[in-house]
């Protein structure tokens, strides 16, 4: 805060005088941004670096690489955003010597010296081309979620499951959509796509029973149901633009299922003995319907609140008997 203040006083002394001594102003902006290499792309002479604060500067601006008294780099700016940009390093003669974390300095001081300086002030300008949407429309999203989820099996599986477990029972149900890939509609209040979900579900016990009267079993079982589905996915927002207020989501598409349950046991000191046994099924139908709440956490990054009802159908490949499992899920998800 002590470095902020004494460019403050400084920008107001170069504002009357037209000079400033600006060798310890230079180090204590150096300090204050904090500029650095965060990765190195050898193929185009290219590095992106990051700042700790918002930069005052544009493209085409130059920083300095010292790798000792008398190597000195000259990097120029060819992207820039509000804590991160794009250098080039083609024109730096040690560039084989650049490393990942390598600390850059300022261009010359009367870049920054400006009486209208503002640390936000690359902010404040991304702000202004998005005009009062709450965060920046892109042309396209990616999304991800986690949350949990009370299932509803088909009553020929739910019976298996109350038959396996007991008041000693574990469970745990975990909702997943790992990968959504969508694009605007509607002038940016709408969006369309393809989402992943996945359902891992696990039922667990430990039992402990005497066999005989001289026989002790200590018995462990785990079962477990997987729930994978593709879908063509709709959100539509009925806020600002996309990722801001209350939405709803409708998804339909193609879903699998699959089961597992393992059993070992032990009858006194002897051998732990094992079985394993797997459920599959013939792909069936997935529809989603549900909703949430979405709110920006940056100009491109979303948080999202959902609350969701699934039906997914399976079908006995052994049989041929169609199965129903009925999902609701609760998660919270990012879309950037």
């Amino acid at each position: 805060m002590k470095y902020f203040f004494l460019l403050l006083v400084s920008l107001n002394a170069y504002g009357l005088t037209g000079s400033l001594a600006t060798g310890p102003i230079k180090d204590d902006l150096d300090n204050y941004y904090n500029i650095r290499i965060k990765e190195i792309f050898t193929i185009d002479n290219r590095a992106q670096i990051t700042f700790k604060k918002g930069w005052p500067l544009s493209e085409g601006d130059i920083l300095e690489a010292q790798f000792s008294k008398n190597r000195i780099c000259t990097f120029t700016i060819t992207s820039l955003r509000i804590k991160r940009g794009i250098v080039d390093i083609s024109g730096c003669r040690h560039k084989m010597d650049i490393k990942k974390g390598q600390l850059l300095h300022l261009p010359p001081i009367n870049f920054a010296l400006d009486k209208t300086y503002r640390p936000d002030s690359l902010y404040e300008k991304e702000k202004d081309k998005i005009g009062n949407r709450p965060s920046k429309n892109e042309s396209w999203y990616a999304y991800s979620a986690i949350g949990l989820s009370p299932i509803g099996y088909d009553p020929t599986i739910e019976e298996a499951v109350n038959a396996f477990t007991n008041d000693q029972s574990s469970h745990v149900a975990v909702y997943m959509d790992p990968l959504g890939i969508y694009l605007p509609l509607n002038k940016h209040r709408s969006m369309l796509g393809i989402v992943s979900s996945i359902i891992f579900d696990r039922y667990h016990n430990d039992s402990y029973f005497n066999e005989t009267e001289s026989t002790n079993v200590t018995q462990s079982a785990d079962l477990v149901f997987w729930q994978f589905s593709i879908s063509a996915s709709f959100h539509h927002f009925f806020g600002e633009n996309i990722g801001d207020g209350w939405f709803a989501r409708g998804d339909v598409g193609v879903s699998n299922f699959w089961g597992n349950l393992n059993v070992t046991y032990q009858a006194n000191e002897g051998d732990r003995q094992g079985l394993d046994q797997t459920y599959s099924y013939n792909p069936g139908l997935v529809g989603l319907i549900g909703g949430g709440y979405a709110w920006p956490i940056s100009l491109y990054t979303r948080l999202m609140l959902n609350l969701n009802y699934q039906y997914k159908s399976a079908m006995d490949k052994d049989t041929g008997l169609l199965y129903s499992n009925n999902i609701i899920a609760a998660s919270i998800g990012i879309l950037f």
